[in-house]
């Protein structure tokens, strides 16, 4: 019970950090990637065994570690061309 409970905390820090960036950043060329990625990680979550796909991945160790996001903003202009 207590591995689900570090992975909730975990899935609710990432859409905190996303979402300051997002007000951060405001729109940008890559933001409709950005939002599909993000609702596809708010459909699945962290993926486990019982995903077809990650089910010889092991991704616990990755959340054992406390991640920060830079901080920092840095202005980076893309271009469509």
């Amino acid at each position: 019970m207590q591995h689900n409970t570090i992975w909730m905390n975990t899935i609710e820090h990432i859409k905190q950090q996303y979402l300051q960036i997002k007000s951060r950043n405001g729109t940008s060329l890559l933001a409709p990637l950005e939002e599909n990625a993000f609702e596809a990680f708010t459909k699945l979550g962290i993926p486990t065994v019982k995903h077809e796909e990650w089910k010889y991945t092991r991704v616990g160790s990755l959340f054992n570690n406390e991640y920060r996001f830079n901080p920092q903003e840095k202005n980076i202009s893309i271009s469509s061309e």
